[in-house]
C-alpha cells in the first residue's frame, strides 16, 4: 500500500475569502490528508497592522468549513512556517495565486528542499484584489468605526 500524501497549506485566513476556500478545496482533492495552518494574532498584527478576527475564530471557522482536514496553528514566530513544516514534514506545500517561486521565502523553499516536500504554486482560483484579506478587513473595520461599533481589545487569546 502507497503511503499517503500530507498536504499543508498556510496562511492568515484572516478573513477567509473565496481565494482561500478555492486554495484549500482544490487541495484537498491533491492529498490524502490536509493540514491547515494559520498564523497567530500578533503576526496578523505585524503583517497588516490589524486582526479582524482572532486565531480561536478564524480555526473555529476552518473546523467548520472543512471538518476532515487538520487545523494548526503556526509555531513559527516570523510569520513563515518553517518550523511548523519542520513539525508536520508533509509531502506537498500547496501554494495559492498570491505565491510563485519567485516571491516564496527563502527559508521556506530551504526546508522544503531539506525535508522532501514538493512545492505546488497556483492551486485554487487566480489571485484577485479585491479578496484580498486586508482589505476587506480594513473595510469592515472602518465602516466599524464609523458608526462608533467598534472598540479595540488587546491581541491575544
Amino acid at each position: 500500500m502507497a503511503d499517503k500524501v500530507i498536504g499543508f497549506v498556510a496562511g492568515g485566513f484572516d478573513p477567509l475569502h473565496p481565494g482561500h476556500y478555492s486554495m484549500i478545496k482544490e487541495s484537498i482533492k491533491l492529498c490524502d490528508h490536509l493540514i491547515i495552518c494559520t498564523h497567530p494574532d500578533i503576526i496578523m498584527v505585524l503583517k497588516k497592522s490589524f486582526c479582524f478576527q482572532t486565531v480561536t475564530r478564524r480555526m473555529q471557522i476552518l473546523r467548520d468549513e472543512f471538518p476532515d482536514c487538520q487545523v494548526v496553528l503556526s509555531i513559527d514566530k516570523d510569520g513563515s512556517v518553517v518550523k511548523t513544516l519542520k513539525l508536520y514534514h508533509p509531502n506537498i506545500f500547496l501554494k495559492g495565486g498570491d505565491r510563485t517561486p519567485s516571491n516564496m521565502p527563502q527559508a521556506e523553499l530551504d526546508i522544503c528542499k531539506e525535508i522532501n516536500c514538493k512545492i505546488i504554486y497556483d492551486v485554487g482560483l487566480p489571485k484577485r484584489p479585491e479578496w484580498s484579506s486586508t482589505l476587506i478587513g480594513k473595510k469592515a473595520l472602518g465602516k466599524l468605526i464609523e458608526e462608533k461599533q467598534y472598540k479595540t481589545q488587546p491581541v491575544g487569546d
